[in-house]
């Protein structure tokens, strides 16, 4: 049976009309071939994380993580291990450790600072084979305890302060579960990104100036495979994360 694709009229389409429908017919259809493949390869990719066990798959969600965020012009040298006592760690390395566990993959809880063009940005790495209701009190009071701080933040008073947690997480975690602890925060996208601005007097036990802070907090969570996570990292980076002033030679 063949179909007409025409202004509605009874009559079949003349020969612009037809090559125009023909176009038009291929272009769904390479775009149709290039969904099939995706589909194809999301689902070869989720096989193969999923014969990895628990602690291989975290693993390798870190290692991604780190190097996904080296497109925003963040150096694996500069990540420093998260000193906080009650963010709970599932890797083998805690307590002090080499620089080099933390660039290879092997630290849960990890944050680096920089420059920004008229701000100070923060970015944490936060990973868990599944989230508790604790780990998200813990998550929302690392903030607030200093335990991301930084002594850039402390010489640089009157710069806003930019914070960006990227919260993975092996399973999925809903919207409410989130928002029972994260009330105050904004649901940028549900699930997904929260954010709070405000300002802030006293940060890190020092007079700061009435610093304007902005909390984001971006939660990926029922990782299925590093297709699907090299995917999420990359709509962060490249919408969210500020690039590091370049320093000049």
């Amino acid at each position: 049976m063949a179909i007409w694709l025409h202004d509605g009229l009874s009559r079949p389409p003349d020969g612009r009309s037809a090559m125009s429908n023909s176009m038009i017919l291929a272009t769904v259809l390479r775009e149709w071939n290039r969904k099939q493949e995706k589909n194809e390869e999301e689902e070869i990719a989720k096989k193969q994380f999923q014969q990895f066990n628990q602690y291989e798959r975290l693993y390798r969600v870190r290692r991604l993580a780190l190097h996904e965020v080296r497109k925003a012009g963040i150096k694996l040298s500069q990540w420093k291990k998260a000193s906080s006592s009650f963010l709970s760690d599932t890797s083998h390395h805690r307590g002090s450790v080499k620089k080099e566990s933390i660039t290879d993959g092997y630290v849960d809880h990890i944050f680096t600072f920089y420059k920004s063009k008229n701000k100070i940005v923060e970015i944490s790495l936060q990973t868990y084979n599944t989230i508790s209701r604790r780990d998200l009190w813990d998550l929302h009071g690392a903030y607030y305890s200093g335990d991301i701080n930084n002594e850039l933040s402390k010489k640089d008073k009157k710069l806003p302060l930019e914070l960006h947690n990227i919260v993975l997480s092996l399973r999925p975690i809903t919207a409410h579960q989130i928002e029972l602890v994260f009330s105050s925060f904004s649901p940028f996208i549900k699930s997904k990104h929260y954010k709070k601005e405000f300002r802030e007097n006293n940060y890190g036990g020092l007079k700061t100036h009435d610093r304007l802070i902005v909390n984001n907090y971006h939660f990926l969570s029922g990782i299925e495979s590093e297709y699907q996570l090299k995917e999420l990292l990359k709509n962060i980076i490249e919408n969210n994360i500020p690039k590091p002033l370049e320093k000049k030679l």
